[in-house]
């Protein structure tokens, strides 16, 4: 439906919605063309804070990241301006600290009565603090995904998607960031721990699935790279000395799957591996210029 649609694309929405259900979400407050004096601020946002668009599809491919991180009030009088003249609208966040992020990958059908998820942590993300998977690892966190089944029951949302938490590491509390209404990136490595959610959603279209089921019980420690993603984001946060060579080579213990790489067909990886190596090449002309 598209009241479903609007409230997964729109975080606005989904964030009144958690307030009004009481469910835990990062403190927001949505800039509608101007910025409240530095006064009213108090007690709904506190430095250094998020400044993110309600709709972030297109802000992401003009900025190439989520957010900006504004560590002032004079720093976001500037972002913001520059938000708003591209277009986007803004929305000043609570910025949660650390950098433990879960996922909860599901398949939801027949009002509910069909049931299966799983979860999922990332271990490293490009941009490194606020980005898209570039290591994942499967992981079981049975609280959230009860968290999250509430949720989409509350909402009636069927089919496949995600719900992201970012776990704050001061009071403990997984606090819901968004819903994606759609497969993932990492959707191979949910198949191999045992949840094929595209495989459910095609069976429940033709009327293949049993009525009533719920599945949880998935292998664990099974991880996922996106390896030309997380070293071009890894290599820039170790020049800003975000991140030691040590810390980014433990992120390479044992992987099940690979983003590009499969034995039986090298193509996928060739081809983003040259496109990799021009984006580079790219960049260092550019610079040069």
């Amino acid at each position: 439906p598209q009241r479903i649609v609007e409230f997964c694309v729109n975080k606005d929405l989904f964030y009144d919605f958690c307030r009004r259900s009481e469910i835990a979400h990062p403190q927001s407050l949505l800039l509608n063309g101007s910025i409240p004096a530095e006064s009213d601020l108090e007690g709904v946002a506190s430095f250094p804070a998020a400044l993110k668009p309600s709709q972030s599809h297109l802000f992401s491919n003009q900025y190439n990241r989520k957010l900006f991180v504004v560590e002032s009030y004079e720093e976001l009088a500037d972002q913001y301006q520059d938000v708003t003249r591209r277009g986007f609208d803004g929305m000043l966040q609570e910025l949660i600290p650390g950098s433990e992020f879960y996922m909860t990958v599901f398949f939801r059908g027949n009002g509910g009565r069909q049931w299966a998820a799983a979860g999922f942590q990332k271990v490293r993300q490009a941009p490194l603090l606020h980005g898209t998977g570039s290591i994942v690892e499967q992981i079981s966190r049975p609280e959230l995904i009860n968290m999250s089944r509430n949720l989409l029951d509350k909402i009636g949302y069927e089919g496949i998607g995600e719900v992201e938490y970012k776990i704050d590491p001061v009071s403990g509390e997984a606090k819901g960031l968004e819903i994606n209404a759609r497969s993932i990136t990492f959707n191979r490595l949910c198949a191999e721990a045992g949840l094929d959610v595209e495989l459910l959603y095609y069976r429940a279209c033709i009327d293949k699935l049993d009525e009533k089921f719920e599945v949880e019980d998935f292998d664990s420690g099974l991880r996922w790279v996106d390896f030309f993603k997380d070293f071009s984001s890894s290599y820039g946060s170790w020049r800003q000395g975000q991140l030691s060579m040590r810390d980014w080579w433990k992120g390479y213990r044992p992987f099940e799957l690979e983003a590009y790489f499969a034995k039986d067909d090298l193509r996928p990886f060739f081809s983003e591996g040259r496109e990799f190596i021009l984006s580079g090449y790219r960049k260092l002309m550019s610079k040069t210029n």
